[in-house]
């Protein structure tokens, strides 16, 4: 997987695990929105492998505990999938 960012007028190309970025940048305790943001990327990235971490980000506040429910319903999919 690669990802293509621009800051400003600058460009930049990463080669890396989308999955592992995510992790990094939600930490133990993400904020609502960013759990938002993240669970476009699990759902369409991770595997069922990835199920006990996204077990651990669950929110209390709403709509991010909504968006987190239903990311783990797409992980359990894919469980059953393979």
């Amino acid at each position: 997987m690669s990802l293509h960012y621009r800051l400003g007028d600058n460009r930049y190309f990463v080669q890396k695990d989308v999955i592992s970025v995510l992790q990094g940048w939600l930490g133990t305790n993400p904020e609502g929105n960013q759990l938002i943001v993240a669970a476009v990327f699990v759902a369409a990235f991770s595997t069922s492998d990835h199920i006990e971490w996204w077990l651990g980000l669950e929110p209390e506040e709403e709509p991010a505990h909504t968006v987190w429910v239903s990311t783990l319903y797409s992980l359990k999919r894919k469980q059953w999938q393979e």
